[in-house]
């Protein structure tokens, strides 16, 4: 039931209702939500009202629509904070978060140019290429192109890829991780993203690229992951200290 006189709009209210039914499980991910002419009927109020109350569901990530099919629960994103250095697989790992890995493609190839200068492998570009989808809680999240040098990646051995996190694994044949760079930015899948990512061409994916180091500044693997951006996000804690200049400009 809605309140017009407690002072909180209508719109507000009815989001309200439907965020809660949602964390109470009456509606879950993919699912369809009533029409604007239902909830309208429903509630006693104005299909503009529902609209206003939809919009805002939307805005907020809460649901997507989709063109002339009505509006669908979106799946929660998965958050994960930029303060520590965790591979593709062991942040969900840490996570606590059932995760299923999928070998695309492993192999020696050379890798491209811009990987070669990051790197700093001009000597030796051919490199160990391993591609990953990795599938949590049912459905595809991301998938990552990881290069190790030759002179790295021949002493991992016959390992089972979708069994291992490389991090660690690298770690037990004594190359200490110590740092990272990486920048994120957002970006469209190609053909292959969009196959395995269940997306279409126009959907924005957030990509993730990152050289890690080991100890001694030694370059120790480049990887490019491609996350969907409808169900991950990146979240980060930033402090001010304080400043002596004025606080007016010149």
């Amino acid at each position: 039931m809605l309140y017009p006189r407690i002072g909180k709009p209508l719109f507000k209210q009815l989001g309200d209702i439907i965020m809660q039914m949602i964390e109470e499980g009456k509606y879950n991910p993919g699912d369809l939500l009533p029409s604007e002419r239902e909830l309208a009927e429903q509630y006693s109020i104005s299909r503009v009202t529902v609209r206003q109350a939809l919009n805002a569901l939307a805005q907020d990530g809460v649901i997507f629509k989709k063109q002339g099919k009505g509006n669908f629960v979106a799946t929660k994103r998965i958050e994960t904070k930029l303060d520590s250095l965790l591979g593709f697989v062991e942040e969900f790992v840490v996570k606590g978060m059932q995760c299923k890995i999928s070998i695309v493609k492993q192999g020696y190839e050379a890798a491209p140019p811009e990987i070669i200068s990051s790197m700093q492998a001009q000597d030796s570009p051919e490199m160990f290429l391993i591609v990953r989808q990795i599938i949590v809680e049912n459905h595809a999240l991301g998938l990552d192109y990881t290069y190790i040098p030759r002179s790295v990646a021949y002493q991992l051995g016959e390992v089972d890829f979708k069994k291992v996190i490389i991090c660690r694994l690298l770690e037990q044949r004594g190359y200490k991780l110590s740092s990272a760079e990486q920048s994120i930015t957002a970006d469209l899948p190609n053909t292959q993203e969009c196959s395995l990512l269940e997306v279409t061409g126009k959907t924005p994916v957030l990509v993730r690229s990152r050289v890690a180091y080991a100890e001694g500044n030694l370059p120790l693997l480049y990887s490019r992951t491609v996350y969907r951006g409808d169900r991950y996000q990146y979240t980060l804690t930033l402090s001010r200290s304080p400043a002596d200049d004025p606080y007016f400009l010149n």
